[in-house]
């Protein structure tokens, strides 16, 4: 995403496509009232069969050009809103970024006579607790020492139902990713286009989305987080522990189901919305038309596997790349025709 206000980027830029649906009905009336009751988009492609089918009268070519100068609209619209949609992310998860760095600052973090307390008493896990159900947003908050051993975990979930985290006293954590990262005093400040200036913030390690087995087994979900992490300092500034938050995919998904809702209401409801990771692999396939929901549907045959990229799609590979714009080319599982914008 090209982040603004010094924005971190964690993910490629969305794109907001819409389906062009042909048809291949004989009857005349059928076809004309299809055409009445499809969305523009829709239409879009008709137009372009029937008129490209005709020798190039007057009629043929004003009929093509409106649908041009329609279909410029439309990816210029789609264009408009991945751009809103990616500063929509950005914004809340640079707030993320800086979420997991103000919890460490709680007084009771650092009484370390409640630590490793695996029981509801624990008052460092009855703060995560308070911070999970307020926020609203995180699957598991961890605190663990500078040896990787657990000192602290939520017990409650967002809406303050207990969950099964106990078992994570019994873990080591010295091996993450995120804990070698703190460790090292490597923080996250650019991710893959970041746009200039937006690189000044750190003291927060990022993991892009992921499956995490202990939110899994904690919470009974799927599991699909990105993980927020960093270190805990004592009032004279040494290292003391290492705070890690595993916040839900679920608040970037519903972002894009509220854009969903924003382009339903003008006029396109068979609009699709892609969010790819920084190679093109899609992170979030939210197609209601072709799922028959409008609820978030995670299909991990495609999710974080199907490379858009590798199969040659274009706006796919100008996301990639940093690009933004909008074009009108072949859907590359669906074999139709889309217009699309790119962010």
């Amino acid at each position: 995403m090209k982040g603004t206000d010094g924005l971190l980027e964690l993910f490629s830029p969305p794109v907001v496509r819409n389906k062009l649906l042909a048809t291949d009905e004989d009857p005349m009336y059928t076809v004309m009232t299809k055409f009445l009751s499809w969305g523009i988009a829709a239409k879009l492609v008709v137009l372009f069969m029937i008129f490209g089918a005709i020798p190039m009268t007057a009629v043929g070519l004003i009929a093509y050009g409106a649908a041009e100068d329609s279909k410029d609209n439309i990816g210029s619209r789609f264009l408009s809103e991945a751009q809103t949609l990616a500063d929509k992310i950005d914004r809340n998860l640079f707030e993320r970024y800086g979420d997991v760095q103000a919890f460490g600052y709680n007084d009771a973090i650092t009484r370390i006579s409640e630590w490793y307390d695996p029981s509801e008493l624990n008052l460092v896990s009855q703060v995560m607790n308070k911070y999970v159900i307020a926020y609203g947003i995180y699957d598991l908050a961890m605190l663990v020492d500078t040896k990787g051993d657990l000192i602290a975990v939520n017990f409650l979930n967002a809406k303050g139902i207990p969950i099964n985290s106990k078992f994570m006293f019994k873990q080591n954590f010295s091996e993450t990713p995120w804990f070698k990262a703190l460790v090292a005093g490597q923080y996250t400040t650019k991710m893959p286009f970041t746009a200039p200036g937006n690189d000044v913030s750190s003291g927060t390690f990022i993991e892009d989305v992921h499956v995490d087995p202990m939110v899994k087994q904690a919470l009974g979900n799927d599991g699909l987080v990105m993980g927020f992490s960093a270190p805990v300092f004592d009032v004279n500034g040494k290292v003391v522990a290492y705070w890690s938050n595993r916040t839900s995919f679920s608040v970037v998904e519903q972002m894009i189901q509220a854009t969903f809702k924003n382009l339903k209401a003008q006029g396109f409801p068979g609009a699709e919305i892609t969010l790819l990771d920084s190679v093109g692999r899609v992170i979030v396939d939210f197609d209601p038309s072709t799922s028959g929901t409008e609820d978030i549907v995670r299909n991990y045959d495609v999710l974080m596997k199907l490379d858009l990229v590798q199969k040659g799609v274009f706006m796919a590979k100008e996301v990639v790349l940093g690009e933004a714009g909008f074009s009108t080319e072949l859907h590359a599982r669906k074999n139709l025709m889309q217009v699309g914008g790119y962010y």
